[in-house]
């Protein structure tokens, strides 16, 4: 099984802005980071992605409902008010950002919780 790999590079000749395409072939087996290469995940770093990929659908399905399923229940979600404001207007004007903040606040925060505790934190912290 090959893995194609693209890359750009300038062409310095021509102009340093063109860009030209260029693609490379691997074989799986040759990348260090397949079966058949020299790194071997260890139970903490599987451990570690199963935390990341958990976390990661979790927050994915909070804002698949954010903005998807809220919009989809707009006309049986008016008699809901919030702030005075019938709630799937409030979502569309304001509701859906703060959301969205919030996911990325709490990603980053878990994030690196989860780092310090596998050892792995880039910070200053």
């Amino acid at each position: 099984m090959y893995l194609f790999v693209a890359h750009i590079i300038s062409d310095a000749w021509y102009t340093p802005l063109a860009l030209k395409l260029s693609v490379m072939a691997f074989r799986m087996h040759d990348l260090p980071f397949s079966n058949g290469g020299n790194m071997q995940l260890t139970e903490k770093h599987k451990q570690y992605w199963q935390k990341n990929l958990r976390l990661t659908a979790f927050l994915l399905v909070i804002w698949f409902i954010a903005t998807f399923v809220i919009g989809w229940f707009a006309r049986d979600l008016q008699s809901i008010t919030f702030f005075g404001f019938p709630l799937q207007f409030y979502m569309g004007a304001q509701g859906s950002l703060i959301i969205y903040v919030a996911i990325i606040w709490y990603y980053a925060h878990a994030m690196n919780k989860l780092d310090l505790e596998y050892g792995v934190h880039e910070g200053d912290e």
